[in-house]
């Protein structure tokens, strides 16, 4: 998830035993929901013939 990552470690201490918490579970859903309802599709890129 690129736009939202949970933080495991802040100076060499484990935060919430190294695991995402509820809220950012949530919040990443929210984003992937809005991403997925909203992204507009790439054209298809045509493939280059080598030979």
């Amino acid at each position: 998830m690129g736009a939202l990552a949970h933080v495991v470690e802040v100076d060499g201490r484990r935060i919430a035993g190294g695991e995402k918490g509820p809220l950012t579970r949530q919040l990443q859903q929210a984003y992937r929901d809005h991403i997925m309802a909203t992204a507009t599709a790439l054209p298809a890129t045509p493939t280059t013939n080598t030979k």
